[in-house]
This record gives C-alpha cells, sequence and structure tokens, in this order.
C-alpha cells in the first residue's frame, strides 16, 4: 500500500527516531557539561547531580537502582563526585551502615551553572513548538518512555 505506512515501517521510523534523538542529545549535553576553563562533568555524573538537586539525599543504594547500574559503578561515581567536592557523604542516624549522599553547595551551583548553559539548546525547541508545546513534548515522551522495555 502506497502512502500508508505499515505497523512494521512506523514502528522501524519510531525506533530511529528515538534513537536519533537520543544520540543527538547525548553529544549536545556533553559538549555543554564538558568544558574546558571551568569544572566539567559527564553526562552519567550530572544525571546523578541532577537527581540529588531535584529529591534530596539518596543512599548509593537508591541511586544504583534509578540508573540501573552495578554497586562498584555507582562506588566509584560517587568517589569521583566526592573528590571533586560536588557531593558530601554522611552516616544515616537511623543505620549506620547506610550512607546519604547529597549535594555540596558546590555542588548546587554547578547544577546551576550547567542548567544556565543549557538554555539555548532548548530555545528552538520551545520556539519551533510553541508556549505549551514543551509541556506536551515532555508528557508525550514520558509516555513512550513508558512503552518501551527495560533492558
Amino acid at each position: 500500500m502506497r502512502g500508508q505506512a505499515t505497523n512494521h515501517e512506523d514502528a522501524y521510523k519510531v525506533m530511529r527516531l528515538i534513537w536519533m534523538i537520543s544520540e543527538n542529545a547525548q553529544r549536545g549535553l556533553a559538549k555543554y557539561l564538558i568544558d574546558e576553563t571551568k569544572q566539567s562533568v559527564t553526562p552519567q555524573q550530572f544525571a546523578v547531580i541532577n537527581r540529588l538537586h531535584f529529591l534530596g539525599p539518596q543512599t548509593a543504594s537508591q541511586l544504583m537502582h534509578a540508573f540501573s547500574v552495578s554497586a562498584p559503578s555507582m562506588s566509584q561515581m560517587i568517589a569521583r563526585l566526592r573528590l571533586a567536592g560536588l557531593v558530601q557523604v554522611a552516616t544515616l542516624q537511623e543505620d549506620a551502615r547506610s550512607k546519604s549522599i547529597g549535594l555540596t553547595v558546590q555542588g548546587t551551583e554547578l547544577f546551576e551553572a550547567k542548567m544556565r548553559a543549557l538554555e539555548p539548546a532548548l530555545r528552538p525547541i520551545q520556539e519551533a513548538l510553541g508556549g505549551t508545546g514543551v509541556t506536551r513534548l515532555l508528557r508525550d515522551l514520558a509516555t513512550v518512555q513508558a512503552c518501551l522495555p527495560i533492558s
């Protein structure tokens, strides 16, 4: 049938667009996060900083599950962020074996600076979609994410 896509064609187009957007977004995000003159963080480190900024202190276990990484990988990331002065680790009062990871003042300042740096990247999207377009896009992308299989 010409002019009408089959389900297979649509499935491929959707997954291909998601992949392309993901690749471009990761490259663009890295460009804003890795700065030769100021403090740089990787996209993965920024994701942890972002989570801590919006949700507050988390345990290493919570972070590990949120990002689907191994305990050693999360421990290494926390150690690097701590060494950079971006996070602090405190013992939880209710369980001395567990540690709470939270942002330092420097971590909060870095988060805010990187978010300001990202604003120009969002501007063309806002202009193309209009006032409520970004809100709809976020809703639709969350729906798409919920539908995708978790690996």
